[in-house]
């Protein structure tokens, strides 16, 4: 009887707190000044996506590049789906304001049985134009991403670079530029830099960007280096322009272009002492009740960095989407996209991709 009596004292403090986050976080934008005295919202969506591909790729769940030739595959996954907290003190520090977010998704390896993964898990800390960061968020070379319903395959390997890492962040902002610097954990989750590299100083980051009018430019840069098991330093190099230009209407385009060395941390298929350029733009319409986007990425890795004729060497893709409000809330839509992958060889392989998403916005 008492085991089960403390059973139930112990299963009630587990609900509780859990509970009470999300009862705060479900109430929309509530002040919690019981408990924590800050401004609490939740936001994020939930995320249906059924993808048909006609051949082989790197994968179902995540693609980014054809492998080979072979059969058509069919996939429905909810993995996509994305959660996230943000927190704002109502209160200042001598004149400092501070916020974090805390944001989690579901994937994983398998489609049916998700797991709750990390996205992003920081604090920050502004005065007037100035703002410090701690914690893991969006790199600061090349911070932009693509319009696509490829939530996790986001043209990563093809095109895109740039991904999310622990960081120590200083901004200053003001109404014509921006300065971002920062200190960064040297290894990406999925980068070709194993668990045996070990890096003596962090990865660098920085950014200027400026706003002209309406249109927003950026020229970032990344350094570092990494060790592999044998001692050997490897650099890690990369300059990025990254650029929003609105075209009129709804109408505007983005994009990025990349070049550097060693960018596998930064999610490109370059590894160590490896030369790649990569680069991505996308037109984008964005309509009360549609948005649309037509878009091309490739990335390429120098021939002479790679060992064997059938080494991938060059990757693409062209990708075309439509979005239509359901509702409030609600969306569907249908991308795409046709992939090519060119070996070292000279021999190549492409595929096509099709994704119907529907997405409650939360």
């Amino acid at each position: 009887m008492l085991e089960k009596l403390a059973i139930k004292k112990i299963s009630a403090k587990t609900l509780i707190v859990p509970s009470t986050v999300l009862a705060i976080a479900m109430s929309g934008s509530v002040n919690a000044a019981v408990d924590l005295g800050d401004t609490v919202d939740m936001y994020g969506f939930l995320k249906l996506d059924a993808t048909y591909q006609s051949d082989s790729m790197n994968s179902n769940t995540a693609p980014r590049f054809v492998t080979a030739d072979g059969e058509g595959t069919t996939n429905l996954t909810a993995m996509h789906s994305r959660l996230g907290l943000k927190w704002t003190a109502p209160d200042k520090f001598d004149g400092w304001a501070s916020s974090a977010k805390f944001e989690f998704d579901l994937f994983s390896p398998s489609r049916n049985q998700m797991r709750v993964r990390t996205r992003q898990a920081y604090f920050s800390v502004a005065k007037d134009s100035t703002s410090w960061l701690f914690g893991q968020t969006w790199d600061v070379c090349s911070p932009l991403g693509p319009t696509t319903f490829m939530t996790n395959g986001y043209l990563w390997n093809t095109g895109n670079v740039g991904f999310r890492r622990a960081q120590i962040r200083y901004t200053y902002k003001s109404d014509m530029f921006s300065v971002k610097l920062s200190a960064n954990d040297p290894v990406g989750s999925s980068s070709a830099v194993g668990a045996a590299s070990t890096s003596e100083l962090p990865l660098w980051q920085g950014r200027l960007g400026l706003m002209l009018g309406k249109a927003k430019l950026g020229l970032s840069f990344a350094s570092g280096e990494d060790k592999d098991a044998a001692g050997v330093d490897h650099d890690i190099s990369g300059v990025s322009f990254d650029f929003i230009v609105p075209l009129g209407g709804a109408l505007s385009v983005k994009g990025e272009i990349a070049s550097g060395e060693n960018l596998a941390v930064f999610l490109s298929r370059a590894g160590r002492d490896q030369d790649v350029i990569s680069a991505w733009a996308e037109l984008v319409y964005k309509g009360p009740q549609y948005t649309g986007w037509l878009g091309y990425a490739t990335e390429g890795i120098d021939d002479a960095d790679l060992a064997a004729a059938t080494d991938l060497q060059d990757t693409t893709a062209i990708l075309l989407g439509v979005s239509k409000k359901m509702g409030k809330n609600v969306s569907m839509g249908v991308e795409f996209t046709s992939f090519d992958s060119e070996l070292r060889n000279g021999s190549s392989t492409d595929g096509t991709q099709i994704i119907f998403s529907a997405m409650h916005k939360i």
